[in-house]
């Protein structure tokens, strides 16, 4: 089993608390016709949206190989910390066209949007790094700089071959677009639900500062920390444009890249090189909850 989902990683990468004693008995006959007392004691409906990044590829805990989703992800933490009804159709190697309108290529999965309904409270999105080739082309970059005689590293394979070219100004604007076509999409069928937008955690620092976990010539460091750069405006300019709360991972991320003492993404490792580690995925998680608490938008719900 540790193979198999091995192997897919490599693919798939290019509380409400009851006090019984303390309160007076409710008549569960009028419960059952008081839609008030029923909104408060049912949990709010959490959809998660995305691609790996929010999926949380990883060896350990998966629960959905297909989509390389594991069970301590940040929308998983995240649900538990706030009480939530998870939906997670996140779903590794997915685009924005996965989530819109289309079955995801590999897997012949609906599209996730499918996942909203109109009783969906709470919408997080964490996708476009796919639409502009950042991991994938970064990844192939850092095999082909590490694999000289061989296809593959500690066994598992690895893509050499000719990596995508940089993002041109173009598709950032487009993928900017994009993604505020995937909140008007949340909207259409939800139209009560937060929508909330959490960026992705940087592999290299502004300056693109290299390591032994990087192995990228300072050219290459540069033009992916341009795309990151790219990726992140692009996701920013949409929760603006759309009226989303924006969870900024970046800013604090900066102080936590591969080449840190304290990483929240992983260097270059197979089988799931430059995805949030297990403390990146918690810091994502915390970070959208305090996000949401101090904005005070699930009070309104």
């Amino acid at each position: 089993m540790a193979s198999a989902i091995a192997v897919a990683l490599v693919v798939a990468l290019v509380v409400v608390l009851a006090y019984p004693h303390s309160v007076a008995p409710v008549d569960t006959a009028d419960v059952a016709h008081d839609e008030s007392v029923l909104d408060v004691v049912k949990p709010l409906h959490y959809v998660a949206l995305g691609s790996s990044y929010a999926a949380g590829a990883d060896t350990a805990d998966v629960v959905d190989l297909r989509c390389l989703r594991t069970g301590d992800n940040y929308p998983h933490l995240l649900a538990r910390a706030l009480g939530l009804s998870l939906t997670d159709v996140t779903c590794s190697g997915s685009t924005i066209a996965d989530i819109l309108n289309r079955s995801h290529h590999r897997h012949a999965l609906p599209p996730q949007i499918d996942a909203v309904t109109a009783t969906t409270d709470v919408v997080t999105i964490t996708t476009g790094g796919n639409d502009v080739g950042y991991i994938g082309r970064l990844t192939g970059i850092s095999c082909a700089n590490r694999v000289t005689s061989s296809d593959t590293v500690d066994g598992l394979q690895c893509a050499v071959g000719h990596p995508r070219r940089p993002p041109a100004a173009e598709e950032y604007e487009l993928l900017r677009e994009r993604l505020v076509d995937v909140v008007d999409a949340v909207r259409a069928r939800a139209p009560r639900a937060l929508v909330v937008f959490v960026d992705y955690p940087p592999v290299l620092d502004a300056n693109g500062d290299l390591c032994p976990a990087v192995p990228l010539t300072p050219d290459e460091a540069f033009s992916t920390v341009r795309t990151y750069d790219g990726l992140t405006f692009a996701t920013r300019s949409a929760a603006a444009t759309s009226g989303s709360l924006l969870v900024d991972v970046a800013g604090p991320g900066t102080e936590h890249t591969a080449c840190s003492p304290s990483p929240w993404v992983n260097g270059y490792r197979l089988p799931v090189p430059y995805h949030p580690n297990l403390e990146g995925r918690d810091a994502m998680a915390a970070l959208t909850r305090d996000a949401i608490g101090a904005a005070g938008l699930l009070q309104r719900r």
